[in-house]
Protein backbone atom coordinates (compact mmCIF):
# COMPACT_ATOMS: atom_id res chain seq x y z
CA UNK A 1 0.00 0.00 0.00
CA UNK A 2 2.91 2.50 0.85
CA UNK A 3 4.00 2.19 -2.80
CA UNK A 4 1.06 2.82 -4.31
CA UNK A 5 0.85 6.27 -6.54
CA UNK A 6 -1.85 8.33 -7.12
CA UNK A 7 -0.73 9.64 -10.74
CA UNK A 8 -2.11 12.98 -12.47
CA UNK A 9 -2.10 12.64 -15.91
CA UNK A 10 -1.38 15.29 -18.31
CA UNK A 11 1.22 17.39 -19.82
CA UNK A 12 0.99 20.30 -16.90
CA UNK A 13 2.39 23.13 -18.81
CA UNK A 14 2.78 26.13 -16.99
CA UNK A 15 0.64 24.05 -13.97
CA UNK A 16 -2.28 26.70 -14.66
CA UNK A 17 -5.46 27.08 -12.30
CA UNK A 18 -7.19 23.98 -14.11
CA UNK A 19 -4.18 21.77 -13.28
CA UNK A 20 -3.89 22.86 -9.76
CA UNK A 21 -7.31 21.59 -9.12
CA UNK A 22 -6.34 18.18 -10.28
CA UNK A 23 -3.04 18.48 -8.41
CA UNK A 24 -5.24 19.32 -5.11
CA UNK A 25 -7.17 16.16 -5.74
CA UNK A 26 -4.17 14.14 -6.06
CA UNK A 27 -1.79 15.54 -3.10
CA UNK A 28 -4.94 15.26 -0.92
CA UNK A 29 -6.31 11.40 -2.12
CA UNK A 30 -8.23 9.82 0.80
CA UNK A 31 -6.42 7.09 -0.17
CA UNK A 32 -3.12 7.79 1.60
CA UNK A 33 -1.40 6.75 -1.94
CA UNK A 34 1.97 8.89 -3.00
CA UNK A 35 0.85 11.98 -4.89
CA UNK A 36 2.48 12.00 -8.23
CA UNK A 37 2.57 13.49 -11.89
CA UNK A 38 3.28 11.62 -15.14
CA UNK A 39 3.75 14.28 -17.98
CA UNK A 40 6.19 14.69 -20.76
CA UNK A 41 9.03 16.01 -21.75
CA UNK A 42 8.31 19.33 -23.95
CA UNK A 43 4.80 19.17 -25.20
CA UNK A 44 3.67 16.18 -26.85
CA UNK A 45 2.15 18.91 -29.64
CA UNK A 46 5.43 19.92 -30.45
CA UNK A 47 4.28 23.67 -28.96
CA UNK A 48 6.34 26.16 -27.76
CA UNK A 49 6.29 25.38 -23.75
CA UNK A 50 5.36 28.22 -21.21
CA UNK A 51 7.90 26.21 -18.39
CA UNK A 52 10.75 24.41 -18.99
CA UNK A 53 10.99 20.59 -17.29
CA UNK A 54 13.28 22.10 -14.39
CA UNK A 55 10.71 25.07 -13.85
CA UNK A 56 7.21 22.70 -13.90
CA UNK A 57 9.04 19.88 -11.55
CA UNK A 58 10.28 23.07 -9.16
CA UNK A 59 6.03 24.18 -9.54
CA UNK A 60 4.98 20.68 -8.89
CA UNK A 61 6.60 20.25 -5.85
CA UNK A 62 5.98 23.50 -4.27
CA UNK A 63 1.92 21.97 -4.56
CA UNK A 64 2.71 19.16 -2.79
CA UNK A 65 3.77 16.41 -5.48
CA UNK A 66 6.40 13.75 -4.29
CA UNK A 67 6.97 11.78 -7.49
CA UNK A 68 7.56 13.41 -11.23
CA UNK A 69 7.50 10.96 -13.84
CA UNK A 70 8.67 12.76 -16.74
CA UNK A 71 8.42 10.82 -20.03
CA UNK A 72 9.21 10.65 -23.45
CA UNK A 73 6.24 11.18 -25.63
CA UNK A 74 7.32 9.36 -28.68
CA UNK A 75 7.95 6.37 -26.70
CA UNK A 76 4.46 5.54 -25.67
CA UNK A 77 2.86 7.65 -28.54
CA UNK A 78 2.28 4.54 -30.92
CA UNK A 79 0.70 2.52 -27.48
CA UNK A 80 -2.67 1.60 -27.78
CA UNK A 81 -5.34 2.93 -25.01
CA UNK A 82 -4.93 -1.14 -23.06
CA UNK A 83 -1.29 -1.48 -23.21
CA UNK A 84 -0.73 2.76 -21.60
CA UNK A 85 -3.08 1.53 -18.81
CA UNK A 86 -1.79 -1.70 -18.46
CA UNK A 87 2.14 -1.23 -19.39
CA UNK A 88 2.84 2.38 -17.94
CA UNK A 89 -0.12 3.06 -15.30
CA UNK A 90 -0.87 -0.03 -13.86
CA UNK A 91 2.67 -1.97 -14.02
CA UNK A 92 5.57 0.45 -14.56
CA UNK A 93 4.15 3.15 -12.02
CA UNK A 94 1.97 1.23 -9.56
CA UNK A 95 -0.57 3.32 -9.34
CA UNK A 96 -3.28 2.68 -6.96
CA UNK A 97 -5.35 5.89 -8.50
CA UNK A 98 -5.49 7.60 -11.70
CA UNK A 99 -6.23 11.58 -11.41
CA UNK A 100 -7.53 13.18 -15.00
CA UNK A 101 -9.99 15.52 -16.53
CA UNK A 102 -12.99 14.85 -17.69
CA UNK A 103 -11.97 15.53 -21.56
CA UNK A 104 -8.85 13.37 -20.83
CA UNK A 105 -7.57 11.41 -23.97
CA UNK A 106 -4.87 8.85 -24.31
CA UNK A 107 -3.11 5.61 -26.39
CA UNK A 108 -2.32 5.76 -30.03
CA UNK A 109 -3.86 8.37 -31.81
CA UNK A 110 -5.92 9.81 -28.59
CA UNK A 111 -7.98 6.98 -28.98
CA UNK A 112 -8.80 6.19 -25.03
CA UNK A 113 -11.09 8.23 -23.56
CA UNK A 114 -12.60 8.62 -19.73
CA UNK A 115 -15.20 5.76 -20.42
CA UNK A 116 -12.82 3.23 -21.43
CA UNK A 117 -10.18 4.33 -18.94
CA UNK A 118 -13.09 3.73 -16.30
CA UNK A 119 -13.31 0.38 -17.43
CA UNK A 120 -9.98 -0.57 -17.86
CA UNK A 121 -8.99 0.94 -14.25
CA UNK A 122 -12.00 -0.87 -12.33
CA UNK A 123 -11.07 -4.40 -14.28
CA UNK A 124 -7.39 -3.97 -12.64
CA UNK A 125 -8.70 -2.72 -9.00
CA UNK A 126 -7.63 1.07 -9.84
CA UNK A 127 -9.30 3.80 -8.05
CA UNK A 128 -10.12 6.77 -10.86
CA UNK A 129 -10.79 10.45 -9.62
CA UNK A 130 -12.11 13.08 -12.47
CA UNK A 131 -11.93 16.52 -12.29
CA UNK A 132 -14.03 19.70 -13.65
CA UNK A 133 -11.24 21.53 -14.79
CA UNK A 134 -13.42 24.74 -15.34
CA UNK A 135 -11.73 27.71 -14.19
CA UNK A 136 -11.74 31.05 -15.23
CA UNK A 137 -14.58 34.01 -16.11
CA UNK A 138 -14.51 32.21 -19.97
CA UNK A 139 -14.39 28.25 -18.86
CA UNK A 140 -12.15 25.65 -19.39
CA UNK A 141 -8.19 27.03 -18.86
CA UNK A 142 -5.84 25.26 -21.48
CA UNK A 143 -1.79 25.87 -21.58
CA UNK A 144 -2.64 26.76 -25.35
CA UNK A 145 -4.76 29.76 -24.90
CA UNK A 146 -2.48 31.12 -22.45
CA UNK A 147 0.34 30.75 -24.84
CA UNK A 148 -1.58 32.98 -26.97
CA UNK A 149 -1.94 35.81 -24.20
CA UNK A 150 1.58 35.81 -24.06
CA UNK A 151 2.28 35.59 -27.68
CA UNK A 152 -0.21 39.08 -27.25
CA UNK A 153 1.46 40.62 -24.03
CA UNK A 154 -1.11 40.05 -22.05
CA UNK A 155 0.70 39.35 -19.08
CA UNK A 156 -2.17 40.33 -16.69
CA UNK A 157 -4.48 38.19 -18.30
CA UNK A 158 -1.92 35.11 -18.35
CA UNK A 159 -0.98 35.70 -14.57
CA UNK A 160 -5.21 35.52 -14.05
CA UNK A 161 -5.01 32.03 -15.64
CA UNK A 162 -1.63 30.83 -14.46
CA UNK A 163 -2.21 31.52 -10.84
CA UNK A 164 1.45 33.43 -10.52
CA UNK A 165 3.24 35.76 -12.90
CA UNK A 166 4.85 33.90 -16.05
CA UNK A 167 8.11 34.22 -15.72
CA UNK A 168 11.26 33.21 -17.49
CA UNK A 169 14.28 32.10 -15.68
CA UNK A 170 17.86 32.42 -17.08
CA UNK A 171 21.71 32.97 -16.39
CA UNK A 172 22.71 36.22 -16.78
CA UNK A 173 25.50 36.60 -19.76
CA UNK A 174 26.87 39.60 -21.20
CA UNK A 175 25.30 42.17 -23.71
CA UNK A 176 26.64 45.04 -25.19
CA UNK A 177 26.82 47.63 -22.66
CA UNK A 178 25.35 49.85 -24.41
CA UNK A 179 22.82 50.73 -21.40
CA UNK A 180 25.40 51.74 -19.37
CA UNK A 181 26.96 54.11 -21.36
CA UNK A 182 23.82 55.83 -21.11
CA UNK A 183 23.19 55.48 -17.49
CA UNK A 184 20.57 52.58 -18.27
CA UNK A 185 22.41 49.49 -17.36
CA UNK A 186 21.06 46.00 -18.52
CA UNK A 187 21.28 42.31 -17.45
CA UNK A 188 20.89 39.82 -19.94
CA UNK A 189 19.56 36.23 -20.27
CA UNK A 190 18.28 33.93 -23.39
CA UNK A 191 15.74 32.22 -23.93
CA UNK A 192 15.43 28.97 -24.34
CA UNK A 193 14.92 27.62 -27.93
CA UNK A 194 11.84 25.30 -26.78
CA UNK A 195 10.45 28.40 -24.96
CA UNK A 196 7.42 30.38 -25.71
CA UNK A 197 8.63 34.00 -26.44
CA UNK A 198 6.16 37.31 -25.29
CA UNK A 199 5.31 39.86 -27.64
CA UNK A 200 8.47 41.77 -28.74
CA UNK A 201 8.30 44.64 -26.41
CA UNK A 202 9.07 46.47 -23.15
CA UNK A 203 7.13 45.31 -19.90
CA UNK A 204 6.71 46.29 -16.36
CA UNK A 205 8.71 43.24 -14.62
CA UNK A 206 10.28 42.17 -11.16
CA UNK A 207 12.89 40.27 -11.01
CA UNK A 208 13.92 37.89 -8.61
CA UNK A 209 17.94 37.33 -7.32
CA UNK A 210 18.83 35.42 -4.68
CA UNK A 211 15.33 35.11 -3.04
CA UNK A 212 15.01 39.27 -3.63
CA UNK A 213 12.72 40.61 -5.62
CA UNK A 214 13.68 44.19 -7.73
CA UNK A 215 11.61 45.97 -10.24
CA UNK A 216 12.35 47.23 -12.94
CA UNK A 217 11.59 46.99 -16.99
CA UNK A 218 12.81 44.49 -19.59
CA UNK A 219 13.03 44.63 -23.03
CA UNK A 220 11.90 41.03 -25.14
CA UNK A 221 12.68 40.93 -29.05
CA UNK A 222 15.53 41.99 -31.50
CA UNK A 223 16.72 45.70 -30.31
CA UNK A 224 16.36 46.04 -34.09
CA UNK A 225 17.50 50.47 -32.76
CA UNK A 226 20.70 49.03 -31.84
CA UNK A 227 22.05 45.53 -33.88
CA UNK A 228 20.90 43.48 -36.60
CA UNK A 229 19.59 39.82 -35.67
CA UNK A 230 17.10 37.35 -35.54
CA UNK A 231 17.52 36.34 -31.98
CA UNK A 232 15.29 36.99 -29.30
CA UNK A 233 16.78 38.51 -25.68
CA UNK A 234 15.21 39.32 -23.00
CA UNK A 235 16.95 42.62 -21.85
CA UNK A 236 16.08 44.16 -18.20
CA UNK A 237 16.94 47.12 -16.34
CA UNK A 238 16.90 46.60 -12.98
CA UNK A 239 16.22 50.18 -10.41
CA UNK A 240 18.71 51.52 -8.38
CA UNK A 241 20.98 48.37 -8.90
CA UNK A 242 24.27 48.10 -10.32
CA UNK A 243 25.92 44.85 -8.69
CA UNK A 244 28.17 42.86 -11.14
CA UNK A 245 25.85 39.44 -11.36
CA UNK A 246 27.32 37.82 -15.07
CA UNK A 247 26.83 34.46 -14.18
CA UNK A 248 24.18 34.30 -11.95
CA UNK A 249 20.47 33.02 -12.15
CA UNK A 250 17.88 35.30 -12.42
CA UNK A 251 13.99 34.80 -12.70
CA UNK A 252 11.92 37.51 -14.39
CA UNK A 253 8.48 38.22 -13.89
CA UNK A 254 6.52 39.73 -16.32
CA UNK A 255 3.56 42.41 -14.66
CA UNK A 256 2.58 44.40 -17.66
CA UNK A 257 2.77 45.50 -20.93
CA UNK A 258 4.25 49.32 -21.77
CA UNK A 259 4.72 49.10 -25.62
CA UNK A 260 5.66 46.89 -28.66
CA UNK A 261 9.08 47.00 -29.59
CA UNK A 262 10.12 49.35 -32.72
CA UNK A 263 12.77 50.84 -34.09
CA UNK A 264 14.20 54.34 -33.71
CA UNK A 265 15.67 56.82 -35.95
CA UNK A 266 18.75 57.53 -33.38
CA UNK A 267 19.97 56.19 -30.31
CA UNK A 268 18.66 59.47 -28.83
CA UNK A 269 15.48 59.11 -29.40
CA UNK A 270 15.95 55.31 -27.77
CA UNK A 271 17.21 56.28 -24.91
CA UNK A 272 14.86 59.01 -24.35
CA UNK A 273 11.90 56.79 -24.88
CA UNK A 274 13.61 53.84 -22.49
CA UNK A 275 13.57 56.89 -19.55
CA UNK A 276 10.11 57.39 -20.54
CA UNK A 277 9.31 53.73 -19.60
CA UNK A 278 11.49 53.74 -16.57
CA UNK A 279 9.19 56.06 -15.53
CA UNK A 280 6.88 54.89 -16.66
CA UNK A 281 7.04 51.32 -14.74
CA UNK A 282 7.88 53.61 -11.33
CA UNK A 283 4.74 55.43 -11.02
CA UNK A 284 3.39 51.99 -11.94
CA UNK A 285 5.35 50.57 -8.26
CA UNK A 286 4.34 53.84 -6.54
CA UNK A 287 0.71 53.02 -6.99
CA UNK A 288 1.36 49.62 -5.82
CA UNK A 289 2.53 51.12 -2.76
CA UNK A 290 -0.27 53.98 -2.05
Amino acid sequence: MENKLCVALGDFDGVHLGHRRLLDVTVNNPYGFIPAVYTFNGNCKGAKVIMTGTEKRARLTELGVKRIIFDDFEKVRRLSPQEFAENVLFKRLNAGAVVCGMDFRFGRNAAGDIGLLTELCRSAGVFLLTVDCLAGQHGKLSSSDIRLMIRNGEMEKAAAALGSRFFVTGTVSHGKRLGSRHNTPTVNIKIDAGRIVPKYGVYITQTVLDGKKYNGITNVGVRPSVEDTDIANIETNLFDFDAEIYGSQIRVEFIKMLRSERKFESRELLFSQIAADIAAAKAYFDGEKE
